[in-house]
């Protein structure tokens, strides 16, 4: 059955339905069996279910007759599961510490900002900040982050309206934003940056402001 942390965005048959296809993939037949609800409702149930993208199909072929229509739960589904990504974060912080010392978490979330820059964002000669910045905000809007830019007097403000690595910051907490603001500013190629708001901090939305001292925006 699924587990009392899952918050699934379905309830009564519906989730008991998407409970059985967790543990073992299942027709319409076999799902109306172990319900005790007649079929028609049961297709009416996985018809929904798949609009929302949480279940999906597949035909598997019989030795006699038509082939079995059988339902799963897809990868998006699973996304709703309860997942401990902050437990095993926090063992490898900790255990990254004892080890190596204190340094040594900030600078492997250094070098991981590093690689990010290289490999996704690295600035191009004729790239003015205008560019390099909603190359950033393209970059983490891609990753969940639902980010938008903007500009006034003070400079440039980048609008997160989800952190995609909420999941982490328990047990990364501050170096998991200093992380984020380093591969702004490594794109940017310097300058400053504050948290004007941070959803690791209890508000609703994280907002950076970047301010490049001597740059032209053009």
């Amino acid at each position: 059955m699924i587990s009392k942390d899952a918050k699934i965005p379905v309830k009564g048959t519906r989730a008991l339905i998407f409970s059985h296809l967790l543990s073992q993939e299942a027709s319409a037949v076999e799902l109306k069996k172990k319900l005790g609800i007649n079929e028609s409702a049961v297709r009416r149930h996985l018809e929904i279910l798949e609009n929302e993208g949480m279940v999906s199909h597949y035909f598997e072929r019989t030795k006699v007759g038509r082939p079995k229509k059988l339902y799963y739960v897809t990868s998006y589904g699973k996304e709703f599961l309860p997942r401990k990504t902050d437990l095993l974060l926090s063992m490898l912080s900790r255990k990254i510490v004892e080890m190596y010392g204190e340094l040594a978490l900030p600078k492997l979330m250094n070098s991981v900002a590093d690689e990010l820059v290289n490999n996704f964002l690295k600035p191009k000669a004729n790239e003015n900040v205008d560019e390099r910045l909603k190359k950033v905000v393209s970059f983490f809007d891609g990753l969940g982050f639902v980010a938008s830019l903007s500009k006034d007097e003070k400079g440039y403000l980048i609008v997160y309206r989800n952190c995609a690595f909420r999941d982490a910051v328990p047990a990364l907490g501050g170096k998991l934003c200093e992380m984020h603001s380093a591969i702004v500013l490594k794109t940017m190629g310097g300058g400053r940056m504050k948290w004007e708001k941070c959803i690791a901090m209890g508000d609703e939305i994280c907002g950076q402001r970047v301010v490049l001292e001597g740059k032209a925006s053009s």
